[in-house]
């Protein structure tokens, strides 16, 4: 009988799909029968069993207290609970810039000796008040006898950024509740910077009388 060519390749395709199926196997199946030999070794490891390897552990957040050297300049870091030092932190990366700079101003080399013989007993005032970021990534430092304030990036030791106050000599300082800025003191400019604890830029001042000392936000 003849059929239409679409019939006849339907029929052909029903034929071998049922001679396949007679010899054990199905076209698209990829199961060994019973009797055939294993499958060979693709050089892949990997088995439906095998589990995927762990993600990697997430970084968790820690309460740490920091604790300023003023004469030596380093900053201890220290587990809040245990009271286990942790690490240290340069406080001065810049010391060698910042010295030779002071050296060849003739009024701030006389500051510079003055704070270290009357203030800072026999010692220089490398690290005073010091306050970290609500998102602890900075930690930012006032340093007296450069009189500047900086902000060290905790994870590199780097300064991210440096401001000098007006005057001779940075005092305490204080972060808003907010933690967005910092007021420090002036002490012999009679001034207090108020800076955006992110970039270090100056937002305001106000005068304070003589020799501004502590800070503190109401």
């Amino acid at each position: 009988m003849f059929l239409p060519s679409l019939h006849r390749r339907a029929l052909l395709a029903a034929t071998l799909a049922l001679v396949i199926s007679g010899c054990g196997g199905d076209s698209d199946s990829t199961a060994p029968s019973p009797n055939s030999a294993a499958p060979a070794d693709t050089g892949s490891t990997a088995t439906p069993n095998t589990p995927s390897e762990p993600a990697p552990p997430t970084p968790t957040s820690r309460d740490v207290i920091f604790v300023g050297n003023n004469w030596e300049g380093m900053i201890d870091v220290v587990d809040r609970d245990t009271h286990e030092r942790l690490g240290r932190i340069n406080g001065i990366p810049d010391k060698q810039a910042r010295e030779a700079a002071i050296v060849l101003n003739p009024v701030d080399l006389v500051f510079f000796i003055a704070i270290q013989q009357f203030i800072g007993e026999g010692h220089h005032q490398y690290v005073d008040d010091m306050y970290s970021s609500n998102d602890g990534r900075l930690l930012i430092v006032s340093r007296p006898s450069y009189a500047d304030v900086v902000a060290l990036d905790i994870a590199s030791g780097e300064i991210e950024w440096r401001f000098e106050v007006d005057g001779n000599r940075s005092d305490h300082m204080a972060i808003s509740p907010d933690g967005k800025h910092v007021a420090v003191s002036a002490s012999t400019g009679n001034v207090v910077h108020v800076l955006d604890v992110q970039t270090g830029e100056e937002i305001g001042r106000f005068p304070s009388g003589n020799s501004p000392h502590e800070n503190v936000y109401s």
